[in-house]
């Protein structure tokens, strides 16, 4: 990868007056999009609009940079850049050294407290929400980390730094690169829930992708978590279900090779049964159910769009919502 000069140069702040560093993820949908990133903010409409999502809390963009600040890395970072051909483990590794300040720390703990006790789980999952992700012209998914099922404060506050610090991965300053964007323009926020134990999971479209059909919804399903669906690892089972009433118009089998289970603090593959292999991951109730609730998404952002979801105890949870970039109209995710 050739030097990214001075245009990926960040900037040496001097962070002045009060900001927000811990957002409720429930208060989101009210900040502007740079300082929670648009994952967070997104799901943050949802969870106003009456969609289940997993409660959180947001760790502000601006926190991200006083840890740059604080620690006075800004102009060792520029060095990377300008100087070297592939900055991004040396980069990564100033994250990984250097601590979190001592109040936006104490601050995360309080959040993580709560939110425990508030929900009863144990376990959270932790994800970068950058300002410039899922938008029309530029969409960064699949550029910075996701940590899954993190279960003590040390793994959350490591996973944090994880999440800031794959802003220099040499995917994410390739893909800068490719389409133009300074490095200074992207905010980075992380979004810390509760974690989705989830018995099914998957990916559902509310038009069909491969023919555009508006009156189509698409339904992409296996056991476990979503991670092996969502990086096209397995073959998960598929549901074309009919727009207009919910009817399951065709469903295929699918391979689901393995599935990915939680751990004490991460995740693990396992194989799938032989009896899980025969059988659909999904019952026709909640296939209906996850119809509606795409419908709904869909009819509140009045734009086709794609949904992580994931299933526990027969209760759909929303992780993640997208516009669906091969339709030729663009999606404004900002009304």
């Amino acid at each position: 990868m050739e030097r990214m000069g001075n245009k990926h140069e960040i900037p040496i702040l001097t962070l002045k007056g009060e900001f927000y560093m811990i957002i409720p993820l429930r208060e989101g949908y009210s900040k502007d999009r740079s300082l929670v990133g648009g994952k967070a903010r997104n799901l943050s409409k949802l969870m106003e609009a009456g969609i289940k999502v997993p409660n959180g809390f947001i760790i502000s963009s601006k926190s991200f940079w006083e840890f740059i600040e604080i620690n006075n890395l800004a102009n060792q970072i520029n060095h990377y850049l300008k100087t070297m051909e592939n900055p991004s483990h040396s980069i990564k590794e100033l994250f990984h050294v250097n601590k979190i300040p001592s109040d936006l720390e104490m601050q995360v703990k309080n959040a993580y407290d709560n939110l425990l006790s508030s929900t009863e789980v144990a376990k959270v999952s932790v994800r970068s929400s950058a300002a410039a992700e899922d938008l029309h012209d530029s969409s960064f998914a699949g550029q910075y980390e996701t940590f899954l099922n993190v279960g003590s404060f040390e793994g959350l506050v490591k996973s944090i730094k994880e999440c800031w610090a794959s802003v220099w991965s040499n995917q994410a300053l390739q893909y800068l690169h490719n389409v133009n964007i300074d490095i200074k323009q992207v905010k980075i926020g992380v979004l810390v829930q509760s974690m989705v134990q989830a018995d099914t999971s998957g990916v559902v479209f509310s038009v069909n992708p491969v023919t555009s059909l508006y009156d189509e919804i698409i339904i992409n399903a296996s056991y476990g978590l979503g991670e092996a669906i969502v990086s096209g690892l397995i073959t998960p089972d598929m549901f074309i279900v009919s727009k207009q009433d919910n009817t399951i118009l065709y469903k295929e089998l699918g391979l689901k090779e393995f599935k990915v289970v939680g751990t004490v603090d991460g995740t693990k593959e396992i194989p799938t049964t032989e009896q899980e292999k025969a059988l659909f991951s999904l019952h026709d109730n909640q296939v209906e159910q996850i119809t509606e609730v795409t419908k709904k998404i869909e009819n509140y952002y009045q734009y086709p769009v794609d949904v992580e979801f994931a299933i526990n105890e027969n209760e759909m949870y929303v992780l993640q919502v997208r516009p669906i970039t091969t339709v030729k109209e663009r999606v404004n995710f900002e009304k």
